[in-house]
């Protein structure tokens, strides 16, 4: 996708109901750089975060040099340093430590508040710095949130310190053109090429690197010794965008309560000033039902002011497919004039599949009027002559009646992302109820919200489909133009 390394959905392989991104497909085992890869070169995270650019890629230079054609020292994690030999890790670690130009036992000393790191005595006799708590955490977390976006450039530059050492011992043989681009990095080749080698050569398991205990430590630590720093403390900018929210809510509410009364009026007019006959007329019926229905929602989502909220969600879902409905059994008239019938005997027979099922199971529900139904089921036609369809009404599914009336690219904005709240999917419970910690030695996970969930206004959007509703109401009846007319609000500049 333009300006992401990320794949177009065209690229992705279809295998029945799942699209499988091209990783994916050739079975490349899951890494983690947050999880797993990041603690490991915490000293380099820490360096590349407190100093330029260029200084820090000098340290990592030299850094480096201690490498050099030494086979047993080709992983220079956290980890694999712990795996060297006593006299090659306290050599390794009072190498980094002696770099001239900087004071590296400084920028290094917050690693040291970690007990559970691997022979954290020599370190200490290293370093020799006692930790300051307070800066030290806030050092470290600004450290971490610099690198933890994997293709950040920080985060490349410790993958490619990382990969060199591995290299420079031997230990990894790379073809000569990649090896000059990497070992003269970044002041050879295009890098906007060069980046995306090192990182996915860095993500190889490099034979001889094993990880142990220490990533899930340093994670656990981190989480049991800082607090949480969530979105509703420290947005304030998101709060005021919330407010403003409301209060746009707020300042339509009079405006479209005043316009759907005087539309639904005309609705009502127009639908008794084009009905012909008091018999079963099922495409006038379900013409102006369906559009009464639409509307309704709308003027639902206004007076009880639903459109920040999960409910309005879930009513631009309902909203979609009534519009999708109404549109198909119009144009598919031509070719099947038996369509409006065939769409409200569907709804008598879901009437009557529903009553019998209380009736015969004695089910009970306030919200069901068991009585209702049974005079909806029997209003047309007796039950007993009506066939009960346990599919969809039509043979199409949504999608393909989308496809079908031209509006593929309706579908694509609404269908997936309602219908998450509809169903309850992560997307929904993740986007309405949680909020982002925002201490990055916490992985920025997830914290439940303290306030009430609020998000985009789905106002707009049902302005849309109910008038795209009313409009193609307006075709089959015609000689009146219905609409709905947005709300600008005062001092807006049109």
């Amino acid at each position: 996708m333009k300006g992401k390394n990320e794949t177009e959905l065209s690229k992705y392989k279809k295998e029945g109901k799942k699209l499988t991104p091209p990783l994916a497909q050739i079975g490349m085992t899951k890494a983690s750089w947050i999880d797993d890869r990041l603690p490991e070169i915490l000293w380099a995270v820490l360096i590349i975060s407190q100093l330029e650019r260029e200084d820090a890629l000098a340290f990592f230079r030299y850094c480096l040099e201690f490498t050099l054609n030494k086979k047993d020292l080709f992983d220079i994690t956290i980890s694999g340093i712990s795996k060297f030999s006593e006299l090659d890790r306290i050599a390794f670690i009072t190498h980094i430590c002696s770099y001239a130009k900087e004071d590296i036992c400084t920028l290094l000393r917050p690693i040291l508040l970690f007990p559970n790191l691997p022979f954290i005595k020599e370190w200490e006799d290293v370093i020799n710095k006692k930790p300051v708590p307070i800066k030290d955490w806030s050092t470290l977390g600004n450290a971490v949130q610099d690198c933890l976006w994997h293709q950040s450039q920080k985060a490349t530059d410790c993958r490619w310190l990382k990969l060199t050492a591995a290299i420079n011992s031997g230990k990894m043989h790379v073809p000569p053109d990649m090896l000059s681009e990497i070992l003269n990095y970044p002041n050879k080749g295009d890098q906007r090429k060069v980046r995306p080698m090192i990182r996915a050569a860095e993500i190889m398991q490099i034979p001889g690197i094993s990880m142990n205990t220490w990533a899930m430590d340093f994670w656990n630590y981190s989480y049991n010794f800082t607090g949480c720093i969530s979105e509703d403390s420290i947005e304030g900018e998101k709060n005021v965008k919330y407010k403003g929210l409301e209060n746009e809510i707020t300042k339509s509410h009079d405006h479209y309560y005043k316009e759907t009364q005087k539309v639904w009026n005309e609705l009502i007019d127009h639908s008794i000033e084009t009905s012909t006959t008091s018999a079963v007329d099922p495409k006038h019926e379900a013409v102006f039902g369906l559009t009464m229905y639409a509307l309704t929602i709308f003027i639902e989502n206004n007076m009880y002011k639903t459109g920040l909220s999960i409910n309005g969600r879930v009513m631009l879902r309902i909203l979609f497919e009534t519009y999708a409905t109404l549109a198909y059994l119009i144009k598919k008239e031509f070719e099947n004039p038996e369509i409006w019938s065939e769409y409200r005997s569907y709804g008598s027979g879901q009437a009557n599949l529903i009553y019998r099922k209380f009736e015969e199971g004695n089910l009970k529900s306030f919200s069901i009027n068991k009585e209702k139904i049974e005079q909806i089921a029997n209003e047309d036609v007796w039950v007993e002559f009506i066939p009960i369809n346990l599919g969809h009404w039509d043979s199409l599914d949504l999608r393909k009646i989308c496809e079908y009336i031209g509006e593929k690219n309706m579908y694509d904005k609404y269908y997936a992302y309602t219908s998450s709240f509809v169903h309850a999917n992560w997307l929904a419970i993740r986007e309405s109820v949680y909020q982002k910690c925002y201490n990055p030695l916490h992985r920025f996970h997830r914290l439940p919200l303290y306030q009430f969930p609020l998000m985009n206004s789905v106002t707009e959007d049902m302005l849309d489909i109910v008038n795209k509703t009313l409009f193609i109401m307006s075709l089959v009846y015609p000689k009146i133009s219905i609409q709905v007319k947005e709300f600008i609000p005062a001092n807006t500049e049109i």
